[in-house]
């Protein structure tokens, strides 16, 4: 099938007249259809990275107080081999298929759990078909970024009090620094690998972290699909901090803030919209204010419950959506909000079954076509409503979406199946209803103004450990489009997912 190219990362001399820059009225159509259309290449980068890396592996270090100093030292080494194959059929009848060779190598010291290191490599060897979409930015053939995985060291108080033979009590801290998974709250606005410097402090009941990290530049995917290398170089910077009560398990109530600055290279950039050579600037500079909790009513039922406020500054459209004259950018404030609840319940049985309900939502912004791109985005003087962040949460295999003006719905299970096929097959699936909380805003996939309903979704997996060293993944995604989705992409959406790991 005929791939989509990303046209707009192409730069070109910057000649552009009045009348030239008229001629952005008709191109308009082109530019409503293909910025989203580079976030969703973003949101499938995104997606993919997050199936092929599986579950994070636990660290444990079963040390018994009054080892000796030579028992106390816990040693990890292993080695996970993965084959797999991904095939995308987008609604736009373009695709992408993927074979990949996945191999994992990993070192975890532990010194009585007062000292830890962890070293991952990640050598991920990717072959696209010739032409497929995402093709032209992931090389064909070559080890994907980045190799360097995660390589963090941990001091913990509390295990270095034990080995000093004293009671360390209810207090602790620690520390860890280096390459590391940072999760903020539910992980909605932040959850994503960073260099980065992690303090958890302890007092009693009372959980304190403080988190000061960046982006890995050259692995990490940005939210803003036209800017030029958003999914090759991506500099940002955080700064959070975070407060969870933790004495009572009914209810677990958190805070936290955080602070976001875009320090990117890539700040002005030449653009071809529809022909004409568009000047665009860049920067979304954001702070975010979250209040959760999370809590259980009984044994069987267990509930999530997170809302965001977001504000800062973005830079506007380069251009005026009524005449398409190029206009100077301005930098406008940041008004915009999410949320995000789940309820479980666990039947508590053999076969350890569940069954959840999820909403997500995100606010957006009329004047956007874009719910999370600069071209086609915030018109300019205007407060920006649209809710963007750097987190993750499950909106689906088959379209994953952002949350910027849509409302998410998510129904589904998972069981264990019984002993006559083996108790290590896991299997479940998922229900999605998407919908656009304002039918005239844009949002992170392509949209059609004055329609509210993009569509349904169905995700099914089966997770089985066909021997204690050896795991087959299987998961199948499906996207139906609604009204709000353009007819020229009304065609189902299909994503097929096959893995076989082998851990040495």
């Amino acid at each position: 099938m005929a791939a989509r190219r990303r046209t707009l990362h192409r730069r070109v001399s910057p000649r552009a007249t009045n009348a030239a820059a008229r001629t952005l009225v008709i191109a308009l159509t082109t530019v409503v259809l293909a910025t989203p259309a580079l976030a969703q290449d973003a949101a499938l980068r995104e997606r993919l990275q997050r199936l092929l890396d599986g579950e994070e592996r636990p660290l444990v270090s079963p040390i018994a107080p009054g080892e000796t100093t030579a028992e106390r030292m816990y040693v990890d080494l292993g080695f996970t081999l993965r084959e797999v194959f991904f095939n995308v059929n987008n609604p736009d009848s373009t695709s992408m298929r993927l074979w990949q060779t996945q191999a994992d190598l990993y070192g975890y010291v532990s010194y009585a759990g007062a000292h830890q290191a962890y070293l991952r490599l990640n050598l991920d060897y990717r072959t696209y078909s010739p032409g497929d979409v995402l093709s032209d930015t992931q090389g064909q053939g070559q080890l994907a970024e980045p190799i360097l995985a995660a390589a963090w060291y941990r001091f913990d108080w509390a295990a270095a009090q034990r080995i000093a033979g004293h009671a360390p009590g209810s207090n602790n801290a620690r520390l860890t620094l280096g390459r590391q998974r940072v999760s903020i709250g539910a992980g909605l606005v932040l959850d994503d690998d960073l260099d980065a410097a992690v303090a958890e402090l302890t007092l009693g009941s009372l959980e304190a972290s403080l988190v000061g990290g960046v982006t890995p530049k050259h692995s990490t995917i940005d939210f803003d699909g036209s800017r030029p290398d958003f999914d090759t170089s991506t500099h940002r910077q955080f700064l959070a901090a975070q407060l969870r009560w933790q004495d009572n398990p009914a209810l677990q109530p958190y805070f936290f803030v955080l602070a976001q600055l875009d320090d990117n290279d890539t700040k002005r950039a030449i653009l071809n919209v529809g022909g004409v050579a568009v000047p665009t600037e860049f920067g979304y500079d954001s702070n975010y204010l979250g209040l959760g909790a999370t809590g259980s009513f009984d044994e069987s039922w267990v509930w999530a419950l997170e809302g965001v406020y977001e504000w800062g500054t973005s830079t506007s459209n380069p251009f005026d959506y009524t005449t398409g004259d190029l206009m100077p950018p301005t930098r406008d404030h940041i008004n915009a909000w999410a949320g995000v609840g789940s309820l479980t319940y666990l039947f508590n049985d053999e076969h350890d079954s569940k069954l959840h309900a999820w909403v997500m939502a995100g606010s957006g912004d009329t004047d956007r076509r874009s719910g999370n791109q600069t071209l086609g985005g915030n018109a300019r003087n205007t407060t920006d409503q649209a809710f963007n962040a750097f987190g993750y949460v499950p909106t689906g295999y088959a379209l994953a979406p952002g949350l910027a003006n849509l409302l998410i719905t998510r129904i589904g299970g998972s069981t264990r199946l019984g002993e006559a096929i083996g108790p290590s097959l896991r299997v479940g699936a998922d229900a999605f209803l998407y919908a656009k909380l304002d039918a005239d805003a844009g949002a992170t996939i392509d949209t059609v103004r004055g329609q509210s309903f993009v569509g349904g979704a169905m995700d099914i997996f089966a997770k089985w450990h066909i021997a204690p060293d050896i795991e087959l993944d299987l998961r199948y995604g499906m996207f139906v489009p609604g009204d709000a989705i353009p007819d020229q992409n009304d065609d189902v959406h299909h994503l097929v997912y096959l893995g076989v790991s082998y851990a040495f």
